[in-house]
């Protein structure tokens, strides 16, 4: 027997089983979730690695993404920064997207 979805306005059948079609499933799950922490950032690291213009190749997501908004507010080409922080130019275009956004 097929049934709908048991979320308003939703046109889905519920999973075999279920209450809930697939898509609300996920999100229902996702809001169960505990948030996670923000990830900790060494400014005073990323600053020595902005000031000296070293690799940020080894450092964590968060703190290159740091990285590169210090780069780009200094007017820094998206080349150079791809080149020291070891990322392509296309992901310090999408970093400089998401923090403008945020």
């Amino acid at each position: 027997m097929n049934r709908y979805c048991e979320i308003p306005a939703c046109t889905n059948f519920a999973r075999p089983g279920r209450h809930t079609c697939t898509s609300h499933q996920a999100r229902q799950h996702r809001a169960q979730l505990p948030a996670e922490p923000a990830p900790e950032v060494d400014l005073e690291e990323v600053e020595f690695i902005v000031r000296g213009g070293l690799s940020a190749a080894d450092l964590p997501r968060a703190e290159q993404q740091a990285v590169v908004a210090q780069l780009a507010s200094r007017r820094t080409p998206a080349s150079r920064i791809a080149e020291l922080v070891g990322v392509s130019e296309r992901t310090v275009h999408r970093w400089q997207t998401a923090n403008q956004a945020a």
